[in-house]
């Protein structure tokens, strides 16, 4: 999944809890898991050594492939962000930080997977085994319609579900 749909969906979670935050942001974090685990689209990362990626390893190699990887993630993740708390403005009473807080969390394992693969640190080998373990084989890479519109249309889903629930 795309770090956008990974944050909305962790804002919708958490506009739905407002008074348990700390649940809320919770289950944003673990919704990133079981988005994961459905057949998605992804953007192909430029830099990123794919041989070490069939192992469940991020690595990256330096250079412009690389700046322009960080590019997109970064537009991905402000797009994500940008919508998150722009939700705030259909929901009366929800706080814009509550629902940057779901959508930081929502999208927090994959930043964590990237420190991972450029920091080695010891401390999140389990989660990536975890994630790499969890995240589906399966890749609509060969059909951009299809891997765009269940994105749009999980998000919709969701937050149509949020708005009956509430």
């Amino acid at each position: 999944m795309t770090l956008s749909t990974h944050a909305l969906t962790g804002a919708i979670i958490v506009s739905l809890l407002p008074n348990e935050p700390v649940v809320g942001l919770t289950v944003a974090f673990l919704s990133h898991f079981v988005l994961d685990m459905i057949p998605h689209r992804d953007y192909e990362l430029l830099s990123l050594n794919q041989e070490a990626a069939k192992r469940g390893v991020v690595e990256m190699a330096w250079g412009r492939a690389f700046i322009w990887d960080l590019g997109r993630i970064g537009g991905d993740a402000l797009l994500g962000l940008v919508l998150a708390v722009g939700l705030g403005f259909f929901l009366d009473g929800q706080w814009p930080l509550l629902l940057l807080g779901g959508a930081l969390a929502g999208m927090l394992p994959d930043f964590l997977q990237f420190w991972h693969g450029l920091s080695r640190w010891r401390i999140l080998d389990g989660l990536q085994r975890f994630h790499a373990t969890i995240h589906t084989k399966i890749r609509l890479k060969n059909n951009l319609f299809l891997g765009v519109i269940s994105q749009v249309g999980l998000v919709i889903l969701l937050w149509m579900t949020r708005l009956w629930l509430s």
